[in-house]
């Protein structure tokens, strides 16, 4: 009988060249079939595939033991357990939620900081460099990629983080329903506002260049712009109106509305119209 147990990591030599994995089931067929058969180990090696002095050498341990198992050596240096690292992937994955998630660099500190507080055996360069390695971070990343992954996150200011929790959230849809029972809003006054920010320099494309140049330009009105922050306006039914347009200055000027929609050359509806803004 075998009882195989896989190992988490690649096997390398000692070059750092990765090994080719061992075939697990073909080792057990060929330990059985030395051991029921009476097979040579060089017929039962090359009858499953295998190099003569792997299978001798689990066939040496197989014959002192009743039960074989096959146990890969280059887990033994393993750090953390499953649930070690279970822990690591829960408390990563709250502090994303909780908008305050770590980097790579943090990930080292935090790991070095977990293994020395639990007395785990750490390798010689975790405590030279008071954090862990890189290829624990990519093998740990990899291990749990179902889980985490590397995202760029999205900057957001501590008073809408403060402000976006249940309590706050509860008591706008308590007042939210108060209105719909009070006034009976139909579906062609409810609407639903959002600003963006517009540059009045794009960003331009990727150009075709001489390789190996240091700078590579392309003409521009300007090098920075200006931010025009627009307004868009659409109702439950589908319906939307023109976009509103804040620009950053006091003076009107009639340019700024070059290419707008007809009613704002109307002078009383202009005016009336930037009023409003």
């Amino acid at each position: 009988m075998v009882v195989v147990l896989l190992m988490f990591t690649d096997a390398k030599h000692k070059n750092s060249i990765k090994r080719p994995p061992v075939d697990i089931s073909a080792l057990a067929r060929a330990i059985e079939e030395v051991k029921t058969q009476h097979s040579s180990l060089n017929e039962a090696a090359q009858t499953n595939g295998l190099s003569r002095r792997t299978l001798q050498r689990h066939f040496q341990k197989a014959k002192l033991e009743d039960e074989f198992t096959y146990e890969n050596k280059c887990n033994y240096r393993r750090v953390f357990t499953d649930q070690d690292e279970e822990d690591l992937v829960r408390y990563l994955v709250q502090c994303s939620k909780m908008l305050c998630g770590l980097t790579r660099k943090s990930l080292a500190r935090l790991a070095f900081g977990f293994a020395q507080r639990n007395g785990k055996l750490i390798p010689a360069n975790w405590g030279s460099n008071g954090e862990a390695g890189r290829k624990f971070i990519s093998d740990f990343l990899k291990r749990h990629g179902d889980v985490l992954s590397l995202r760029k996150p999205q900057p957001t200011s501590i008073g809408r983080a403060a402000c976006f929790n249940r309590p706050v959230i509860d008591a706008f849809f308590l007042n939210l329903s108060g209105l719909f029972d009070r006034y009976e809003f139909g579906p062609e006054q409810i609407f639903n506002v959002d600003e963006s920010g517009l540059s009045t320099v794009q960003v331009p494309p990727k150009i075709i260049a001489q390789k190996g140049t240091r700078n590579v330009g392309t003409i521009a009105s300007a090098e920075r712009g200006t931010n025009v922050t627009m307004i868009a306006t659409i109702n439950a039914l589908g319906n939307s109106i023109p976009p509103v347009l804040v620009f950053p200055r006091v003076k009107y000027k009639d340019f700024m509305i070059h290419g707008a929609p007809t009613f704002l050359k109307n002078k009383v509806l202009k005016t009336l119209f930037f009023l409003l803004m």
